[in-house]
């Protein structure tokens, strides 16, 4: 085993994220639950939409403002809400707000559970249990863009951060994030469809949630 190379991948799987040991190159597009689409995508999405966010977070904190006719203070106190996260605040976002899990079945490692906390503050948390014992979660901010019904998971850090083995100890490069078509049932349910997700290559690219809290 003098020669041998072990690679970390840190493959997407719609809604979640799975670690995977391979010998040599990390699989292509199709081979597991993670794609270059995916990958690359979803950081071109980022710089693509940022914009858009900001214009809703700015939305959310002037109508705030409004209400505080009459006293300089309570007229500060609605301005400040501009600096929200992502937009968070009122509309689609806040009835996103909660926790959502949702079960699925992956063609390649089974079946297994994702749970999504979207915070009122714009921070989210992602876990995800597949039943052979893996665990990863991912944390970071979100955007809701109600008009595009497109929601943008941004990460920013995710566990474990390494994996280590007989040859040492190898750093987990997660992606920048992921982004979502959603839509939101009258009957508490959730669907978020990975927009870079390809179907035909076996992966799990639509989610069915349910809330929790």
């Amino acid at each position: 085993m003098s020669r041998l190379r072990i690679r970390v991948c840190a493959a997407t799987l719609g809604g979640g994220l799975l670690l995977v040991l391979v010998l040599g190159g990390c699989p292509g597009p199709g081979e597991t639950a993670m794609t270059a689409a995916n990958n690359e995508g979803s950081s071109n999405d980022s710089s693509a939409v940022g914009g858009v966010g900001n214009a809703d977070g700015g939305n959310a904190g002037n109508s705030g403002g409004a209400g505080g006719a009459g006293t300089d203070n309570a007229g500060d106190a609605g301005n400040s809400g501009s600096a929200g996260a992502g937009g968070a605040g009122g509309g689609p976002t806040g009835a996103l707000v909660g926790v959502w899990r949702a079960q699925f079945v992956d063609p390649l490692f089974g079946p297994g559970q994702v749970e999504l906390v979207l915070m009122a503050n714009g921070t989210f948390s992602q876990q995800t249990i597949y039943q052979a014992g893996s665990l990863v979660t991912i944390f970071g901010t979100f955007r809701v863009f109600p008009t595009e019904a497109l929601l943008r998971l941004d990460i920013q850090r995710g566990e474990p951060a390494e994996t280590c083995g007989p040859l040492g100890c190898t750093p987990i490069l997660y992606p920048a994030g992921e982004s979502y078509g959603f839509t939101l049932l009258n009957n508490g349910q959730l669907v978020l469809q990975n927009i870079n997700c390809n179907p035909a290559a076996g992966l799990v690219c639509v989610f069915n949630f349910v809330r929790v809290v």
